[in-house]
């Protein structure tokens, strides 16, 4: 298991928060790009002015599970040299993923790291923790 002292700090939580949340509202930019491009912008702006909100939460919910399963970081963990492990320093597997994933959705979840602890709540309730890889 990784030491206590491997942990990322919560500077880098937050600043992978931030990053991750500039990435997933890119994706969601070219997402309705894509949309007016294809169905045409008289049909797309309507359609993103009532469901916005849920495209946007369905691409950061897919932007979080598919970077982590598939390339093991998203791109704010690339950038800040963290990754996700199991707190027994195994790899995190898809169903691991997958729950970290869904917990984003708590409320306040995003914040939850900055207590006390080094973990967050989609850190805690999946039995996963962040660390630095240097």
């Amino acid at each position: 298991m990784k030491t206590p002292n491997t942990f990322a700090s919560q500077n880098k939580r937050l600043l992978n928060l931030i990053i991750d949340y500039f990435f997933s509202y890119l994706f969601a930019v070219l997402f309705w790009i894509v949309c007016e491009l294809v169905i045409g912008r008289q049909k797309t702006v309507p359609l993103f002015h009532t469901f916005f909100t849920p495209i946007l939460l369905l691409i950061q919910f897919l932007y979080y599970l598919l970077f982590e399963s598939i390339l093991k970081k998203t791109p704010a963990k690339f950038i800040t040299q963290t990754q996700v492990l199991m707190k027994d320093g195994s790899k995190a597997n898809f169903v691991h993923i997958l729950g970290r994933s869904l917990c984003r959705f708590i409320p306040f979840d995003a914040f939850s790291f900055l207590g006390s602890t080094h973990s967050g709540w989609h850190d805690s309730i999946t039995k996963t923790i962040v660390i630095n890889e240097k």
